[in-house]
């Protein structure tokens, strides 16, 4: 087991990305498998655009690492009432980021309704979830990179210093750095629950 333990900061200080992120390899059978910890996430952060790209790429690295050994099936499968299948919340992590990033930040729009509806989870409570057209791992991967190529365009020229109170600070993209946290331990959460072979 690999432990971290984070002194408290010093009253008024603020800690930095590389304060509150850790890189570490862990063994893993014949090579190694990067691990990443992200221990918190502050909606008030005045991040500048360089470092809020680099957090939404270690998110997105962390959630593909959950899911990289993971089989198709049991990706479609629901391993529990209470949870949603593995793939419902990967796709859904996208559909967000495109909702809030995208359409709510800058008025862009990649997707059609059809799949906001599949991925609103106010729409389809989690027994039904298995069986909507769920896009696959191969789909849900180009989807995310489609969204996130988009996002980091917009980022160039977003004004974080105006008035928009999405943009201001970064709101909105720390927002959904914590949304894809919840949702990876959502995913924690749904492998334990899963029966058969462990994870």
């Amino acid at each position: 087991m690999i432990r971290r333990t984070i002194g408290q900061a010093k009253e008024g200080s603020q800690r930095t990305v590389r304060e509150i992120v850790t890189k570490y390899e862990s063994e893993s059978q014949q090579g190694y498998r990067r691990m990443i910890a992200i221990f918190g996430t502050d909606t008030r952060r005045n991040d500048t655009k360089e470092a809020l790209a680099e957090r939404l790429e270690e998110a997105r690295e962390r959630t593909r690492f959950l899911l990289g050994p993971v089989s198709e099936e049991d990706l479609a499968a629901q391993h529990d009432p209470i949870m949603s299948p593995l793939i419902w919340d990967y796709g859904h992590i996208g559909n967000y980021e495109e909702l809030w990033l995208l359409q709510k930040s800058h008025g862009k729009v990649l997707s059609e309704r059809e799949l906001y509806d599949i991925y609103d989870a106010s729409l389809h409570p989690r027994e039904e979830r298995p069986s909507l057209n769920l896009l696959d791992r191969k789909d849900a991967d180009l989807y995310l990179d489609a969204v996130r190529k988009a996002v980091l365009e917009t980022l160039e020229d977003a004004d974080l210093h105006g008035d928009d109170p999405l943009l201001k600070d970064g709101f909105v993209y720390s927002m959904i750095l914590q949304h894809e946290a919840q949702h990876n331990e959502t995913m924690l959460q749904t492998l334990q629950l899963k029966k058969g072979e462990g994870y």
